[in-house]
Parts: structure tokens; C-alpha cells; sequence
């Protein structure tokens, strides 16, 4: 099946798989064993490494490659796109996207823990905190997107009052 749907990338792309694998870094040997196993009736896949190489080449999900789905974009459970992951998290998670895009995440809430704490229990840097406070008063309902809202306001004031 995986050789299959690259063989198919790679007649979309109007490239050999020869041609694809130099292209993409990999040995032109591995697509050679891939086609051998192919044509023997067996499955051979890329590493999970070569996967997501593959896989960001044709801007399609590993599990389309693999053939898990038949859409080539990877969607979250709330049926969103996902977003790219670096192959760092995919690594670890041993070319599972969806296990590699739980650990990016993980990773960016504790890099916003690690703020909090810095910021002495705030989310928000003090200067953020202060004009938030000025605004709005003493509340918690205020998030990153309101924050950033007001930012782009004062900067747009900004700037007409300095074409006046």
C-alpha cells in the first residue's frame, strides 16, 4: 500500500520515485526495496524519519502515506487541520503524528508554566499585567487573544497619530 500511494505522489508531482528520493535526501536504494517488496505480493515502509520526509515533500499526512486514511490532511479530534509538527516531536513519538503533536503540545504548556511562574504566578509579563489591570480591573476572564486585540489598537492609534 505505502509504495503504492508514493508511486501515485510521485506521478501527480511529474517525478520518478528515483528522482523524489534524491530530492527528499534518501537513498534511491530504499525506494528500490520498497518496489522489490511491492512487487512481491509484501509491505516495506520508510522509517519514521524518511515517512515525514516523504510526507512534508507531497504536503500530505504520514497516515495518507502509510494508507491509515484516505485524506491527506492530518485533522485533530475537533476536526481541525494540523498543524505542522517538527520532526523532533515526531521522532519521539516514533512517526505518530498525532503522539508526536500531544508531546508539542505538552512542551508549549510547560514553556507557558514556566512564564507563569517567572511572571510570580501571572501569565501575562507585569507590564502585560499592568495594562490589563488599568483596563479591565482586577479580573481573570482576560486571555492572549484579548491582550493581543488591544495591543494591535493602541498600535494602530499610534501610528495615525504619527501621520497627522
Amino acid at each position: 500500500m505505502f509504495f503504492d500511494i508514493f508511486k501515485r505522489l510521485c506521478e501527480e508531482k511529474g517525478i520518478t520515485p528515483t528522482k523524489a528520493s534524491a530530492e527528499i535526501g534518501f537513498s534511491k536504494g530504499s525506494v528500490s526495496y520498497w518496489k522489490q517488496q511491492w512487487s512481491l505480493g509484501k509491505e516495506a515502509l520508510p522509517d519514521s524519519i524518511n515517512a515525514q520526509k516523504i510526507a512534508d515533500f507531497f504536503n500530505v499526512s504520514v497516515d495518507y502515506l502509510l494508507g491509515r486514511t484516505d485524506d491527506p490532511v492530518d485533522y485533530d479530534k475537533d476536526g481541525d487541520a494540523l498543524a505542522a509538527i517538527p520532526l523532533t516531536y515526531v521522532e519521539a513519538a516514533g512517526g505518530d503524528v498525532r503522539k508526536a503533536r500531544a508531546i508539542m503540545l505538552a512542551a508549549e504548556r510547560d514553556a507557558q508554566r514556566e512564564v507563569y511562574l517567572k511572571n510570580g504566578g501571572s501569565r501575562f509579563s507585569k507590564q502585560d499585567a499592568d495594562l490589563i489591570f488599568a483596563l479591565w480591573g482586577d479580573t481573570d476572564e482576560i486571555d492572549e487573544h484579548d491582550l493581543e486585540d488591544v495591543k494591535r489598537f493602541a498600535a494602530f492609534i499610534k501610528e495615525r497619530k504619527s501621520d497627522r
